[in-house]
Formats: structure tokens, C-alpha cells, sequence
């Protein structure tokens, strides 16, 4: 007579080879009916999908880097309006004291 532990692994053992029988019937049935067009067409709609996100991916990475420039440049032209709007602010003032009478 067998151990009941052994005999329960045993079982256990034979649920999991028919659960995988299953599912490698699934897949040959899949590849007889489908078959290997399918499967290259969706290799193929992969390879695709990864090239197009490789390609957003840096098409992300340019736009930040161009964001960071503008964003640059708009700190400078604020500094350039400022000192521009201070430089007009003293000449005017200047010009207001030189020409009283």
C-alpha cells in the first residue's frame, strides 16, 4: 500500500502534466488552424509596436530637451525685458530732470 503523502504528490503531479497537456493541445490546435501566418504576422505587428514606442520614446526625449531650451530662452528674454524696462525707466527719468525749467 502507498503512503497517503506520496500518493497525494502522485496526484498532484498527474493534475499538473494533464493541465499542461491541455494547454499544449490548445496551442497546436491554435497553430493547426491558425496557423504559422498568424504567428509571423504577429511577430511582425510586435516588432512594429516596439519600433514605434523606440521611436516615441525619443521623439519624447527631443521634446524635453527642446522644452528645456524654450524654457531657457524664456528666462532670458524675461531678464532682457527687465533690464530693458529699467534701462527705460532711468533714461526717462533722466530726461524728465535734464529738461525742467
Amino acid at each position: 500500500m502507498m503512503d497517503p503523502e506520496i500518493r497525494r504528490q502522485f496526484e498532484e503531479f498527474d493534475e499538473g502534466l494533464e493541465v499542461a497537456k491541455k494547454q499544449l493541445l490548445a496551442v497546436g490546435n491554435l497553430v493547426r488552424k491558425a496557423g504559422i501566418p498568424m504567428l509571423v504576422d504577429t511577430q511582425v505587428t510586435l516588432n512594429a509596436l516596439k519600433e514605434s514606442d523606440a521611436r516615441l520614446y525619443r521623439s519624447l526625449q527631443e521634446l524635453t530637451e527642446a522644452q528645456k531650451k524654450t524654457d531657457q530662452q524664456l528666462r532670458e528674454l524675461a531678464e532682457a525685458q527687465k533690464r530693458t524696462e529699467e534701462s527705460l525707466r532711468r533714461f526717462i527719468e533722466h530726461s524728465g530732470n535734464g529738461h525742467s525749467s
